[in-house]
């Protein structure tokens, strides 16, 4: 059942509606939880914590990174798109 953008209540329940973004809180999720590897993620925590910092980052700063290129800050950029959509 979808519910008015302006609901405060759950018609169903009567609990109090979350006025989080989903996206948000995906945003605020930790580095590790996106799909590359443990070896990576700790690299990529060095400089970036969560994943809404990976993605407002640039493939340059992420390649900052020691140990990271081309193609694993292509495959980081991915993996944090992938995340946020689902």
């Amino acid at each position: 059942m979808e519910l008015p953008v302006d609901a405060k209540f759950c018609p169903n329940c009567g609990k109090e509606v979350e006025k989080e973004s989903i996206i948000g809180s995906l945003l605020d999720d930790p580095v590790k939880k996106m799909s590359i590897s443990f070896k990576i993620a700790k690299r990529v925590e060095t400089k970036f914590k969560t994943v809404g910092d990976v993605i407002h980052a640039t493939r340059n700063e992420i390649m900052s990174i020691y140990y990271i290129g081309k193609v694993r800050s292509r495959f980081i950029k991915n993996a944090a798109d992938e995340y946020i959509s689902g």
